[in-house]
């Protein structure tokens, strides 16, 4: 019988052909070699492609599939003389016998050491172009073994020929595939931590690995070639993380080193190392780099470690611990004080999104205050909130977010305590648009929002007005010119009760404008088409608000104790002005951070056009302007004429005296220490938080009480 590299010997004779010297033999030559992927039968023996015998070594026509092999047949007898000459050296790169094989190639070398192919390493060994189980010296090695059947021809060559047929029995390769090819069909990866070795066996594999973390951790998935932390080129593998069917973020590896790496050598295998994830079952699935290759001995290792108390996310958007799919909920720890954690989530459509904070699912109450921070990916504030809701903590309810990434920071408001058991929950409600009044979406003031509105359909938004000021609500068609349709916006109290409506007042005499005073407080607009028979797609809402509480006196009577000094606020609007939450802040010395300040009483009126004075003491500014004169009393004003004074409400600043960071010398700038400044009312119609010194009036020398008028803007 001949060996089974030996039955190929015409091919390779035929292959190399053009570089034989003449041999006298009897051996027909065909006038070309055959290709074995064309359609045609290039040598002329009547076989083409894979059923030519010349083809049966090429990888395109090679038996690796399950149940198929290769088998050997009958050697044939020949009749000739002369003894061939072996070659005598199996590794010197030289033809010691003279017949055009060298080495590893000539048939006299297959039992040498150094020719022999190792069937497991993706490398050809024995130079004679197949690889691995492609070689027919790995039929019997354990990493080829299958059953199957085939037909073979043999060809035995002394100085003569012969031919011979048979049958037989051959062995092939059986693909085992060890994981699933998808998260959904993921394999059990089991115990943490824990490592597998498995096989891409084919170009396309695929092998999934699930593992469940019964708590949040930080995670570390490394992929090496077995043998080392570093991947060569020839063995480039891509590793992804999912989380229900979605990839997580930052998950997708590719050419990372893992941690263990210390040198500077390339590694082709993804890692992940580092990655906080919260509770949950993840998929891991490894495939080779552009499904082009076989890699074996792939190893996947998987640790864990649990986050310390101390810090349990990262403060940015870009270390954010994932909450996963939405609804969500998480447990953490504000520790150390200054200690900020942010956690991500996705917004795959645009959804009306509430995040609550509280204290272990309980009311924030004295001792336990957050500030919560909605950014976008980029880092980006879109909204800061503090003690917004019922308690202390800061909640951001029904916030129309467009599809995206973002997350949610939590920090103990002042940054100077620790909180335990905070708890943050983040539920999200899909709306192609906006609900009706019972369900309105959530704008800023000044903001504006983009709407269709569908037959019947009555879209709204809701907002809220700090203090008493004027608001505008305009529909258009994103131009400020025109409208797309004719439009009625209607504003609601938080009652529900109609409070104005428009038709036709905005532009293009079909599109909808309200200017009006409101006071402090909720409030709902919303948008129909007029009759509601009709739909409109691409109606713009805008909604601007204006102030309308400012400063219109600041005073530092030059009296014994300083119990005199008052400021004034003055309401502009047409109005009565309920103040709620409303802050009078000073900033000591031009400070720009930690200030005094008094919250005004709530639910004082000042009517429209009225004032609201608030002085040092009774004791100290009813002997010189009378009790009448005061509205409230505080220590807090106290401003030496280089004190910043604010008015604060809803998280902003409506009105400021002074300029942050400054502090004037007595007499300059805007220093008022033992003067009087009032407001040129003449000239300013609203309040800014940014201080203009030529909207002010000085009395300076200011005589007690004359030139002093608290009480009258």
């Amino acid at each position: 019988m001949l060996s089974p590299l030996r039955s190929l010997a015409p091919t390779l004779l035929l292959a190399l052909g053009a570089f034989l010297p003449s041999c006298g033999c009897v051996t027909t030559v065909q006038p070309d070699n055959e290709i074995c992927d064309d359609g045609d039968d290039n040598d002329g023996d009547g076989d083409t492609d894979c059923d030519d015998d010349d083809c049966a070594r090429e990888a395109a026509c090679s038996l690796i599939a399950e149940g198929e092999g290769e088998g050997e047949g009958e050697e044939g007898e020949g009749e000739g003389e002369g003894e061939p000459v072996p070659e005598t050296n199996c590794t010197d790169g030289l033809d010691n016998d003279g017949d055009t094989f060298i080495d590893c190639v000539d048939f006299d070398c297959d039992a040498a050491p150094s020719c022999a192919e190792r069937c497991d390493d993706g490398v050809d060994n024995d130079g004679d172009r197949f690889v691995d189980c492609v070689d027919f010296d790995c039929d019997d090695h354990p990493a080829c073994v299958g059953e199957g059947e085939g037909e073979g021809e043999g060809e035995g060559e002394g100085e003569g020929e012969g031919e011979g047929e048979g049958e037989g029995e051959g062995e092939g390769e059986v693909i085992i595939d060890e994981a699933g090819d998808t998260p959904s069909v993921a394999t059990v990866f089991g115990a943490l931590p824990g490592s597998k070795t498995f096989d891409i066996n084919l170009a396309d594999d695929v092998d999934c690995w699930s593992f469940t973390l019964a708590a949040a951790s930080v995670v570390d998935v490394t992929v090496t070639d077995g043998s080392s932390n570093d991947c060569p080129l020839s063995f480039d593998t891509v590793l992804q993380l999912y989380k229900d069917g979605v990839a997580v973020s930052d998950g997708d590896a590719d050419d990372s080193p893992d941690g263990a790496d210390t040198d500077t050598l390339p590694d082709y295998c993804g890692d992940i190392v580092g990655l906080p994830l919260g509770a949950g079952t993840y998929v891991a699935c490894v495939e080779d780099y552009d499904n082009d290759d076989v890699d074996r001995g792939v190893t996947l290792a998987i640790s864990t470690t649990t986050p310390p108390p101390s810090d349990e996310a990262g403060d940015t958007f870009a270390t954010a611990a994932p909450l996963g799919a939405l609804p969500s909920s998480r447990t953490f720890n504000i520790n150390p004080t200054e200690d900020e954690d942010c956690f991500s989530f996705n917004v795959a459509v645009q959804s009306s999104v509430t995040l609550t904070v509280s204290n272990n699912g309980s009311t924030c109450s004295s001792g336990f205050d957050t500030q919560a921070t909605l950014v976008s990916s980029s880092d980006a504030v879109i909204v800061s909130v503090d003690d917004a809701g019922t308690d202390l903590c800061g909640d951001i309810t029904n916030r129309v977010l467009e599809p995206g990434n973002y997350a949610l920071c939590v920090t103990e408001y002042g940054d100077n305590a620790t909180l335990a058991n905070v708890r943050l929950d983040v539920t999200a409600t899909p709306t192609d648009d906006f609900g009706g009044l019972s369900a309105p979406g959530r704008i800023d003031l000044p903001g504006s929002q983009t709407m269709d509105i569908a037959v019947n359909d009555v879209d709204c938004v809701a907002f809220t007005v700090p203090v008493v000021g004027t608001i505008l609500l305009r529909t258009d068609n994103g131009t400020s010119s025109g409208c797309p349709g004719d439009t009625e916006v209607k504003l609601y109290d938080d009652t529900g009760a109609l409070l104005f409506q428009d038709d036709d007042s905005g532009p293009g005499n079909t599109c909808s404008e309200l200017v009006e005073d409101v006071d402090a407080g909720a409030y709902v607009a919303c948008v129909n088409e007029y009759g509601n028979n009709a739909a409109i797609n691409d109606v713009r809402l805008t909604t601007q608000y204006l102030a309308g509480l400012l400063f219109t006196e600041i005073a530092d009577p030059d009296t014994t104790g300083g119990g005199a000094k008052f400021v004034e606020i003055y309401n502009v609007t047409g109005i009565t002005a309920h103040l709620r939450s409303t802050q009078i802040r000073r900033f000591t010395n031009g400070a720009t951070t930690n200030p005094d300040f008094v919250t005004l009483t709530e639910g004082a009126a000042i009517p429209s056009l009225g004032v609201f004075v608030v002085a040092n003491s009774a004791s100290g500014f009813d002997p010189v302007f009378g009790a009448s004169a005061a509205d409230q009393y505080s220590t807090v004003i106290n401003g030496n004429g280089d004190d910043v004074y604010q008015i604060y409400a809803g998280d902003q600043v409506i009105d400021q005296y002074g300029v942050l960071g400054q502090r004037p010398a007595v007499g300059t700038s805007w220093n008022y220490q033992d003067i009087d400044v009032v407001r040129d009312l003449e000239t300013v119609v609203a309040p800014s938080a940014t201080f203009t010194l030529s909207q002010w009036l000085f009395a300076d020398p200011a005589t007690v009480p004359g030139d002093f008028t608290p009480g009258t803007p």
